[in-house]
């Protein structure tokens, strides 16, 4: 066919609909037509070249009249399979058949039946190959998976990328502008709605298939158990993965792994992720400021929404679960715990060098601690002191003198319900000390610390002991009975006259 007539033929099949659209046989011979002139016209003829001799050959078997035939048949497959191929168009490379709008119609109607055929050809190709020998298997699949085109993907996608990086830098808004007017449609024509009422009944019907797909497995326990283990697969995958990304990297020297971390670093849009942080402090001071609006006075509407939904939680949990649950924890941490210092016994290295490293922590801790005492304490001005000032007088020590009233009032309702409950926890501990080896820790302890504790203790006793006397000096009160008898006691001890009562 020469050129002049493929210009004829692609204007006049172009778009044009398929004559018998609904016959299965028609439509692909009708495809074959269609086939003239394109890109997969010589791979079809090569298919054809292999795959009709074959086909006489079979029709043909051992009668000599039908061999006859099969061979001229089968001469004149290859000779029009050897064909010249598609001519090219004026942009360098000949149309292909899928370009064609009814061609993408007539496969789009036909498409189950392709994926059908496919899935189907897949299973019993799978199925077969299941059958041969190992090495053959794996020599098949290798072959199968070199035979992928990935210098053609590369191309593609690098094409698509490229595309889009030009369109961007001749009009940087260009998504915007091109989508924008598209996205306000489909928000301005979708009734949000019914986009409400199907989720609600979508995601009944998500519960209902989730129950049934539930039972189903529950019933097969060990198909469960199966598919439950491709989630630790999955998991193991990912770690290995990571792993090997871990070790890679610390393959490279220490100043490129810091460039490349540091370099991701410098890429975050500090300002973005200020401005986020900005505007979710606005929202939660929206919603606190709302709340408050809503609700009663003194009672915002959170807190009404939180109790209502903390009592319908709890109004359905099983109290004895729940304490059977905290004391399988608490034994399973127990459990963890003795697991992970039986390894640490094993390993006594890791342990030397934490307790080694012991203090550096810490000192860390206190260095930041001075040095945000020391930022408050640069400030221009008294500014920072005032604002410090007005910030502790904030603190309510009302709160912090009922704190300690209420657990004072508990303890003093705990002994009268059981008298003897915290003296026999004192005796109990005290009985199970080592007096003696506290008594020489303490002692030697003191005798350490002694000499260098002395000008710390001078500095601090004095007020101490004076703060002392001006507390326990005589006053006019209901206490003072109880602190002359305490005074009477301590002179009676120093004196040496006996015992104290």
């Amino acid at each position: 066919m020469t050129t002049g007539s493929k210009s004829s033929t692609d204007q006049g099949s172009q778009g044009r609909a398929f004559r018998s659209a609904s016959g299965r046989e028609a439509f692909w011979l009708e495809m074959l037509e269609r086939l003239d002139g394109t890109r997969e016209q010589s791979q079809a003829r090569e298919m054809m070249g292999l795959l009709a001799p074959a086909l006489l050959e079979q029709w043909a078997g051992r009668t000599p009249s039908r061999r006859l035939l099969a061979g001229l048949g089968a001469r004149m497959i290859r000779k029009a399979s050897a064909g010249p191929r598609a001519p090219s168009t004026e942009g360098g490379e000949a149309p292909s058949v899928f370009d064609d709008p009814a061609v993408a119609a007539g496969l789009v109607q036909r498409l189950p039946d392709l994926i059908g055929l496919g899935l189907d050809a897949a299973g019993r190709v799978s199925s077969a190959l299941s059958r041969l020998p190992a090495d053959e298997r794996t020599r098949l699949l290798a072959g199968l998976f070199k035979g992928l085109d990935g210098a053609a993907l590369g191309d593609w996608l690098t094409a698509q990328v490229r595309l889009l990086n030009e369109a961007r830098r001749h009009d940087p808004s260009f998504m915007a502008e091109s989508l924008g007017a598209e996205l306000e449609a489909l928000i301005d024509h979708t009734d949000f709605g019914e986009l409400k009422e199907w989720s609600g009944g979508a995601a009944e019907d998500a519960v209902a298939l989730a129950g049934r797909l539930n039972d189903l497995m529950t019933r097969r326990p060990g198909k469960m158990i199966l598919l439950s283990s491709l989630q630790v697969t999955a998991l193991n995958v990912v770690l290995a993965c990571l792993r090997d990304l871990a070790v890679r990297s610390n393959e490279m020297g220490p100043d490129l792994t810091a460039e490349v971390l540091l370099a991701q670093m410098t890429e975050v849009d500090g300002k973005a992720l200020g401005g986020l942080i900005n505007e979710g402090c606005e929202l939660i001071r929206k919603v606190h400021a709302g709340s408050a609006l809503m609700g009663e006075p003194g009672h915002p509407l959170f807190v009404r929404v939180l109790s209502d939904k903390l009592d319908e939680v709890l109004g359905g949990l099983d109290a004895k679960r729940l304490g059977q649950a905290r004391q399988a924890l608490a034994e399973d941490r127990e459990a963890i715990e003795r697991v992970v210092l039986d390894q640490l016994r094993r390993r006594p290295e890791l342990v030397l060098d934490a307790l080694g490293t012991l203090a550096r922590p810490a000192n860390a801790r206190w260095r930041s601690r001075n040095a945000r005492l020391g930022m408050v304490g640069d400030l221009p001005g008294d500014e920072g002191l005032r604002e410090l000032a007005r910030g502790l007088g904030e603190i309510d020590p009302q709160e912090l003198a009922e704190t300690l009233n209420l657990t004072t009032g508990l303890a003093g309702r705990i002994r009268e319900q059981s008298p003897d409950l915290f003296g026999n926890m004192v005796e109990q501990f005290s009985g199970g000390l080592d007096l003696y080896g506290l008594h020489d820790a303490v002692d030697g302890l003191f005798e350490d610390v002694e000499r260098s504790a002395k000008p710390l203790a001078r500095a601090l006793l004095p007020v101490l002991l004076k703060g002392l006397c001006r507390w326990l000096a005589e006053e006019d009160d209901e206490w003072q009975d109880q602190v002359g008898e305490a005074l009477d006691d301590l002179r009676t001890l120093l004196a040496g006259d006996g015992e104290t009562p």
